[in-house]
């Protein structure tokens, strides 16, 4: 789609005022907080005092699936590491038994319904996350449906193909969070999937076909080819769109450490791949989802 087409459809959209009218809603893995920190969430979902901008791990890399099996498995087997069971006892003890626990927790999108996920609806949520990070939640909030008008329903093609000038335009638009720098994201991050769509079928089917066992390599992603993705804003999105993932908050950092997984800060590549294989580890011993994995061992100190 040429700049001046895109342009004039983003102009004809805005004028239509098409907004989140037309979107469909996802059930996240867990109740992904929609109100920010007045929601109050529990310890697994708890923001990072540094939700943008932070490099989980620097520079781009090829990316890999570690299919063989890792060697956390015999350290599982031979209980140098904790089943995963003694753990979800734990959680299980602190939230009420098993069936209040249960009640916590939810499944993650199959590969087959996030493939499916229209695009427009993705940059939308990638955009709120973008807004959310270091802002007061429930303003985003507020303003969202002006913003989806403003952004013309976030068609990738179209926000992809807006030009400077469209952003000065939105920058000094009432309707939105008027931040110059996240406006800006938004076009680099739509240009990007546009990109990965070409490549892929959708930005969806990019998604939804990474390697599950590769969730830290999907972050990486995230933040060396998106635009202010980096920290908690790319594991959030996906969380929010379903994709299953873990999520490194304070009290998963805090198990991580009780259980000799983790001893440095979680971010280095390190620790990085530490994790990984950990969460790789218990998924294979329990059958669980990463997002129900990350939200008891939550649990099970906070």
């Amino acid at each position: 789609m040429s700049r001046i087409s895109a342009r004039t459809l983003f102009l004809e959209m805005q004028m239509k005022g098409r907004g989140a009218n037309h979107r469909r809603r996802i059930r996240p893995c867990d109740d992904e907080p929609s109100t920010g920190p007045d929601a109050q969430p529990d310890g697994e979902e708890q923001r990072s005092a540094a939700c943008d901008g932070v490099a989980l791990c620097g520079g781009r890399r090829e990316v890999k699936c570690h299919a063989a099996p890792h060697p956390l498995i015999d350290l599982i087997e031979d209980r140098r590491m904790t089943r995963f069971a003694v753990i979800e006892a734990k959680a299980a003890k602190r939230k009420g038994g098993p069936q209040a626990l249960k009640k916590l927790l939810s499944k993650p999108q199959s590969r087959a319904a996030l493939s499916k996920t229209p695009d427009s609806f993705l940059l939308s949520l990638l955009a709120k996350q973008i807004f959310r990070a270091g802002f007061v939640w429930k303003i985003v909030e507020h303003k969202w449906p002006g913003t989806e008008e403003a952004f013309a329903g976030f068609e990738p093609e179209v926000v992809a193909g807006l030009a400077d000038h469209d952003l000065d335009v939105l920058a000094n638009d009432p309707r939105i969070v008027r931040h110059r720098s996240k406006i800006e994201s938004i076009r680099d991050n739509a240009r990007w999937m546009v990109r990965v769509a070409a490549k892929h079928g959708s930005f969806a089917k990019f998604l939804a076909e990474w390697p599950e066992n590769d969730v830290v390599g999907l972050w990486q992603e995230l933040h060396a080819s998106g635009s202010r993705l980096g920290g908690m804003t790319g594991p959030f999105f996906l969380r929010q769109i379903g994709k299953d993932t873990f999520l490194l908050s304070p009290d998963v950092i805090k198990a991580l450490r009780r259980e000799k997984v983790l001893r440095g800060k979680g971010t280095s590549k390190r620790d990085l791949r530490a994790i990984q294989e950990a969460f790789n580890a218990w998924r294979r011993e329990s059958g669980r989802p990463f997002c129900q994995l990350s939200r008891i061992l939550a649990y099970s100190v906070g």
